[in-house]
C-alpha cells in the first residue's frame, strides 16, 4: 500500500516479521480536533521545558510576563483555549529571584485561556 493510505497500512506493511498489528494514523491533524471538538470534556496537558512567556524583570525589580512567540507556543495555545488545557514547565526563573508564591501570582496574572503551572526550581539548577 501507499504510505499515505493509513487504512491500509499495518505494522507488518512496515516492518517485515512482525505480527499484523494495526497502525492507527490519521491522514489530517483536523480529524484530531474534530473528534475533541465533539467532546467538550476533554482536557490537554503540555508538558514542556518552558511555559508560554518569560519573566522580565526591569531596573527597578517588577517582573512582568513576556509572551513567547516559539512555535510550540504558536501551535498549542489555541487547543489549549478551547480544550480546558494545562501548561506545566519551568518559567524561566528560580525561586530566589522569584519565590514561589509570587510566582503563582504571576502565572495566575498570564491569564491565556488555560492553566498555567509552573515548575520551581532553584537559581543553582536553573
Amino acid at each position: 500500500p501507499d504510505a499515505t493510505d493509513c487504512d491500509a497500512m499495518s505494522r507488518n506493511d512496515a516492518i517485515p516479521g512482525q505480527p499484523d498489528v494495526p497502525v492507527i494514523q490519521r491522514e489530517r491533524s483536523e480529524d484530531l480536533f474534530m473528534e475533541t471538538r465533539d467532546h467538550p470534556n476533554f482536557n490537554i496537558i503540555v508538558l514542556s521545558n518552558r511555559l508560554p512567556f518569560s519573566v522580565k524583570m526591569d531596573s527597578s525589580g517588577n517582573k512582568t510576563l513576556q509572551s513567547s512567540a516559539g512555535g510550540l507556543v504558536t501551535a498549542l495555545s489555541p487547543t489549549l483555549r478551547k480544550g480546558n488545557g494545562s501548561w506545566i514547565g519551568w518559567p524561566g526563573v528560580g525561586i530566589e529571584t522569584v519565590p514561589e508564591k509570587e510566582m503563582e501570582q504571576l502565572c495566575d496574572s498570564f491569564n491565556d485561556g488555560y492553566d498555567i503551572i509552573p515548575v520551581h526550581m532553584s537559581d543553582e539548577l536553573s
